[in-house]
């Protein structure tokens, strides 16, 4: 069997990645049933920030600065 492509493994990320905010924000909203969708979006905003490895951008390894200009 033939290993995936890149596109292929990038595209199941996503994937992955799209999952995971759609089980979130199914989740605060049966901890929050009263709040509008805007603050449940808020809420997912603020939990994707600020969720264990976000403030190192998900990676293992030492943090490094890069210099995007």
């Amino acid at each position: 069997m033939d290993s995936p492509e890149p596109i292929d493994k990038m595209r199941t990320a996503l994937q992955l990645a799209d999952l995971a905010l759609r089980v979130m924000r199914q989740n605060l909203r049966r901890r929050h049933p009263d709040e509008s969708p805007d603050e449940i979006e808020s809420r997912l905003r603020t939990w994707v920030q600020t969720r264990p490895g976000a403030d190192h951008g998900d990676c293992i390894g030492r943090p490094i600065e890069l210099d995007l200009r």
